[in-house]
């Protein structure tokens, strides 16, 4: 009996010990990496990426740059990388050069489901995109903690979550080794602020996140030296709550219109308006670019990507009251966009001035006919596009009149590319040829 006991009590002191063990294992890093995984996606992508020739060296960034301004060569093939999620949901931001030229998207949530999912938005230059995935949306998602930008310390511990050569949640631990590197393209500094870390990031890390020991996001990772092995970059999250931000707004997910394109204010306890989106919801309301706001529905928030979780969700006929930093409270309801006058959709979301090309226009330009939406004048941020050249398409609408350009622009979201078609005419030699040019705009 007696050996009996102390058998017993020999299993119940071992089962104690290694439950203690189990918690000293359990360190910070650990806890960490098991708050971020569940907000970790692996993402595949069909494509047309680009073979290139590069002349520029062995520039550390040459491969991220070569992406978009090398001379190409497309095929189709298939690519991994990583995502993170920011919004229960379903939107995801990674890499621009992960779904760069995506014909089809797919995502793998930490526990194995598979989803589709489209892009939002994207800017090279950055390296960003915005994903949503495709409803049913799963009501479990759990998006990322957030670090405050201003909180790095050089030699914190950081860890690289991602998908590296397609192996799912991959972790890699090292140091935060630099803040402010600089990233140039042909002897041009494109970035100041990168952040450089020891931890392992090989391919298909890239789009994944950058986190510290408290499992909050301080960058996603980008890039990889060529030439040296363990150094690995991340854009960090001051950057990506500057883009990312101006993003989440309603314009882009649905025919929801309120008008505001928020940015990061000068402190945390406010942000700006950036710009006002014309005949909105805020323009009537009387608000105004540059004002500063601290509060939405009475609620302050700590970064401009929560501020936009609070927006692009918004439906027609919800009710929101910011108040700005002079505690003025702005009362707006949500609008529906609608179908306006071609002439005024053409100038207000393209910055481009249309007229008919009746006889007097085609008289004044010397047209040998008339019919058509003539140019008389081209958006400001486009130059290449001219008085007198005639518009024949928008994405894939022929355009013959203002009717066409309402139906062309009706899915149109704010800030998606729009490509048009215009044709030139060129006299040489007494004759007139028609010259087709392609250009890109910006939606707004």
């Amino acid at each position: 009996m007696r050996r009996s006991a102390t058998r017993l009590l020999s299993f119940f002191l071992a089962v104690f010990a290694l439950a203690i063990f189990a918690q000293e294992r359990r360190d910070d890093v650990v806890k960490a990496v098991e708050k971020v995984l569940p907000s970790v996606v692996n993402i595949g992508t069909e494509r047309m990426v680009s073979s290139s020739y590069s002349p520029w060296g062995s520039d550390p960034f040459e491969g991220f740059f070569r992406d978009f301004f090398g001379e190409q060569m497309q095929r189709k093939t298939s690519s991994l990388g990583s995502g993170v999620i920011i919004d229960p949901a379903g939107l995801i931001i990674t890499n621009a050069h992960v779904v760069h030229r995506a014909t089809e998207i797919n995502i793998v949530l930490h526990d194995g489901r598979g989803l589709k999912a489209v892009e939002i938005a994207s800017d090279d230059l950055n390296d960003l995109a915005l994903l949503a995935i495709v409803p049913p949306v799963p009501l479990d998602l759990r998006p990322i903690a957030i670090a405050c930008p201003g909180e790095l310390y050089l030699g914190e511990t950081v860890i690289a979550v991602g998908n590296p050569y397609g192996l799912g949640s991959s972790i890699s631990k090292g140091i935060l080794s630099a803040a402010n590197r600089e990233a140039a393209f042909q002897g041009k500094v494109i970035f100041s602020d990168i952040l450089q870390t020891d931890a392992a990031i090989n391919p298909g890390n890239s789009g994944g996140p950058l986190v510290n020991i408290l499992g909050e996001m301080i960058g996603i990772n980008t890039a990889i030296h060529r030439e040296a092995h363990g150094i690995g970059f991340a854009v960090p999250v001051r950057r990506i709550e500057a883009v990312v931000g101006r993003w989440l707004i309603p314009e882009r997910f649905s025919d929801t219109s309120l008008g505001i394109i928020p940015e990061a204010g000068d402190s945390r306890d406010h942000f700006k308006i950036a710009e006002i989106i014309p005949e909105s919801p805020a323009e009537k309301a009387g608000l105004k670019a540059g004002l500063k706001i601290s509060s939405v529905n009475g609620r302050k928030f700590d970064d401009l990507i929560s501020v936009g979780r609070r927006l692009w969700s918004l439906r027609p006929g919800e009710k929101i009251t910011l108040q700005d930093t002079g505690g003025k409270n702005w009362s707006l309801t949500a609008g529906e966009s609608e179908a306006r006058d071609g002439r005024q959709i053409a100038k207000n979301r393209l910055d481009l001035s249309l007229v008919e090309l009746d006889k007097p226009v085609a008289a004044s330009l010397d047209y040998p006919f008339t019919g058509g939406l003539v140019v008389t004048q081209g958006p400001k941020d486009n130059p290449d596009i001219r008085r007198g050249e005639i518009l024949v398409r928008l994405n894939d609408s022929g355009i013959n009149s203002f009717g066409d350009i309402a139906r062309a622009m009706k899915n149109v979201r704010y800030g998606q590319k729009v490509g048009a078609l215009f044709v030139i005419l060129v006299r040489r030699a007494g004759n007139v040829y028609i010259v087709k040019k392609e250009a890109v705009i910006e939606a707004k």
